[in-house]
């Protein structure tokens, strides 16, 4: 559909300038804030896809390295390469915000952290004192991202003090 503009010279009797149609992109689509949010999630969840490759391929059983070797050690610590881009994805999604969500950001990410530190620090204690098992080392990350998810839904849904 063409929007049809009228040039200036509409009272002199000049042409009609019609507007060509501007395709669809994600400008067009979604707002500000719903971008942003997306672009933390693509990336957020690109790396954390990788940090469950690497550390599931890193767990298959005809992978033998030798113990000490330098093949060893870059294996043992790949997995630390996804969770550092976790880590620049958050801080990349931070400087696209404006001044007003970047506190409630935050707050978001001080309260999760706080959670998760809640967490991993009474688990062993209660491991102790009720038997529990001990936590899976590739389980983890469920329960980080569905602290993240509670405390997020939490701070957008908070009464205004």
């Amino acid at each position: 559909m063409a929007v049809v503009r009228l040039c200036k010279g509409r009272f002199t009797a000049g042409p009609v300038m019609i507007d060509e149609p501007k395709p669809l992109t994600l400008r067009l689509i979604f707002g500000v804030e719903t971008r942003t949010l997306l672009q933390l999630f693509f990336e957020t969840f690109g790396a954390l896809f990788l940090l469950i490759l690497i550390a599931s391929y890193l767990r298959e059983p005809w992978i033998h390295l030798r113990p000490g070797s330098p093949e060893q050690i870059l294996a043992e610590l790949a997995p630390i390469v996804p969770i550092w881009l976790i880590f620049l994805a958050f801080i990349r999604h931070y400087f696209r915000l404006d001044e007003y969500q970047r506190p409630k950001f935050l707050q978001t990410v001080s309260l999760s952290a706080g959670l998760l530190v809640f967490a991993y620090w009474s688990y062993p204690y209660a491991q102790k004192a009720l038997g529990l098992p001990p936590p899976p080392e590739l389980m983890t990350w469920p329960l980080t991202v569905t602290i993240m998810l509670v405390t997020t839904w939490l701070s957008r849904h908070r009464k205004a003090v």
